[in-house]
């Protein structure tokens, strides 16, 4: 049997499931569990269901919260839309996140729920591929790239502190050697130590751990040479790609997102079929994506990367 790309015409369109994710004033999302007697009994997972015909996945995850837990989304945004091939079904998933809704949550078919932390997520059994769609909920939506003048690099950090954004920093420098690089990279660390910027190095592991970053952004010709993901999860790993068959390699590396820059430059609509439902959240970068985050997220990608100028 030929092997055909998940998000291949010819593979059977999967049933279609929007899920959102409360989030409250304190910072905590809200999870449930599968009754016992269901598919998936047991499992913890972000409320959801499937789409009814002729119905909207948005339509659907309003309906849905109202019926599963009683409150009505008002305020709410697209974070990810993906093939998750490792559940217990596969199935097209649709998330929003949403920070503002009327009503009490409550179990309204005996479920549990529970508020809890993101970092407690991975505490509890959620259902399997669960991880991207944390993945999604956790990045920030801007990934910095520092620009290719080296002498630019600590105005660069500086920038990074002042936007005061939570976002990835890739040190980029491939001409420099490890030792220039290190002492280069230690220096941008130190510089946004105590910020929420996360530093991202694109030399080994061992300099990841020793400078104390917060984990790699490769491009995918290093990537491709790895069987499996190269560090822990404890760490963020990224992964650089022109095409699909490069975010397939992201997702087998279990990445925890990618960054698509096509060789030539594309509008958002062709970026984002591009893109396809891919399982793992994606950056766009390129001049021509401009810095909207709201146009980024309609269009399926979880930021913008982008030089710092």
């Amino acid at each position: 049997m030929p092997n055909i790309a998940a998000d291949d015409p010819r593979v059977q369109e999967p049933p279609q499931i929007a899920v959102g994710i409360l989030r409250d004033a304190r910072g905590r999302l809200l999870i449930a569990q599968r009754p016992a007697d269901t598919h998936g009994g047991g499992y913890w997972e972000f409320p959801g269901g499937k789409r009814e015909p002729a119905e909207t996945l948005e339509a659907t995850m309003i309906r849905e919260f109202q019926e599963e837990l009683g409150v009505v989304p008002r305020r709410y945004q697209p974070l990810i839309r993906m093939v998750n091939e490792a559940g217990i079904q596969r199935v097209l998933l649709q998330l929003w996140l949403i920070s503002d809704w009327q009503g009490e949550a409550h179990g309204r078919e005996g479920q549990r729920i529970v508020w809890c932390p993101p970092a407690a997520l991975l505490d509890y059994d959620l259902l399997p591929g669960n991880r991207a769609l944390i993945n999604a909920l956790r990045l920030p939506p801007r990934l910095f790239i520092t620009p290719a003048d080296i002498g630019q690099w600590d105005e660069a950090a500086a920038r990074a502190v002042a936007s005061q954004d939570d976002a990835l920093l890739h040190v980029h420098a491939p001409a420099l050697d490890d030792d220039m690089y290190a002492r280069l990279a230690a220096r941008i660390i130190a510089a946004l130590r105590g910020t929420q910027a996360q530093v991202v190095l694109e030399r080994m592991p061992d300099m990841v751990q020793a400078l104390g970053a917060a984990g790699l952004c490769w491009p995918l010709e290093r990537a491709a040479q790895f069987a499996s993901r190269p560090l822990g999860y404890d760490y963020r790993f990224v992964v650089s790609a022109h095409d699909q068959a490069g975010l397939r390699t992201a997702l087998r590396l279990e990445a925890d997102c990618a960054v698509l820059a096509p060789e030539q430059p594309l509008g958002w609509a062709a970026w984002q079929s591009l893109r396809g439902t891919i399982g793992l959240p994606v950056y766009a970068r390129g001049a021509w994506c401009g810095g909207n985050i709201k146009v980024a997220r309609a269009h399926n990608a979880q930021g913008i990367a982008a030089v710092l100028a």
